[in-house]
């Protein structure tokens, strides 16, 4: 997941999947956070690609989404 960090287009790639998936599942980003005990805020910036998520609310956001580990 370095790489992700240090590549804007890998982050890019990933922001557009992400956003990709939230449309074909109807998702709000409310609901995307909810349980996660971040701000709609943070998490969505993360998930737009400006910084990452901590390591269990990524992979509670990553299920949410379908995202594989590599994600």
């Amino acid at each position: 997941m370095i790489q992700s960090q240090v590549s804007r287009e890998v982050r890019l790639e990933l922001a557009n999947k992400i956003m990709l998936i939230k449309a074909r599942k109807d998702l709000s980003f409310a609901q995307i956070v909810e349980g996660t005990g971040l701000s709609e805020a943070f998490v969505t910036a993360a998930l737009l690609g400006q910084h990452p998520l901590p390591a269990d609310v990524a992979q509670m956001v990553g299920k949410k989404l379908d995202l594989s580990a590599d994600d």
